[in-house]
């Protein structure tokens, strides 16, 4: 942070955090390093360290849904591999589980902020801007098929999926077309830090 870093990617997970950690988190926050987190590997809802904390970008993917991209029939399947939840943000294009997710998603917040000092008149974006961008630029994901249920299992062919924001695709699948297009036409979203409640509170 001290040296000029603007994005931190950590592809680990815990179930717990230390008050080293958070306090780690929340400085880089305060001066302007976005820190993306893995949401994990376990298709579960559970809390996964230090994904959960308030200054994280919590990532998973999403990809094709078979084998080869050749013989899928959508490039929008929850990846079974990666965890899920009310504290993801954003889904990610990828073959893997939720690390790779946390790789793309350095690059392109690189872009971001790089887009932004290029502009005539630079722009230092800070954290919260870049996370507010990648979530308000994603493609939503809402897939017909997800809602149709078979009567003799109760279940779908794809994971349910809706409108807006869900538990499986939370804010959507990143576009980082649109993410650099939005800091190129200077929409940048306004500043909201939420700090409190925190999902759990500190001991």
């Amino acid at each position: 942070t001290d040296n000029g870093v603007k994005v931190i990617q950590e592809a680990l997970g815990t179930i717990n955090q230390t008050a080293f950690s958070r306090e780690a988190i929340d400085y880089a926050y305060a001066h302007g390093v976005m820190i993306d987190a893995s949401m994990a590997d376990e298709n579960s809802r559970h809390h996964n360290m230090p994904a959960t904390w308030n200054h994280t970008l919590p990532v998973h993917t999403i990809r094709f849904n078979n084998d080869s991209y050749h013989d899928s029939t959508t490039f929008l399947a929850f990846d079974s591999c990666t965890n899920y939840g009310g504290h993801a943000a954003l889904s990610v294009s990828g073959t893997s589980c939720a690390s790779e997710a946390t790789g793309r998603t350095a690059g392109i917040a690189g872009l971001v902020y790089s887009m932004g000092l290029s502009l005539t008149q630079p722009l230092q974006l800070s954290a919260e801007e870049v996370m507010q961008i990648l979530k308000q630029s994603a493609d939503d994901v809402n897939v017909p098929e997800s809602h149709i249920i078979d009567p003799a299992t109760g279940l779908g062919q794809f994971y349910d999926s809706k409108p807006g924001w869900d538990q499986r695709f939370n804010y959507g699948r990143m576009n980082a077309f649109n993410a650099v297009s939005m800091v190129q036409q200077g929409r940048i979203p306004p500043e909201v830090d939420v700090a409190s409640p925190t999902w759990y509170r500190p001991s």
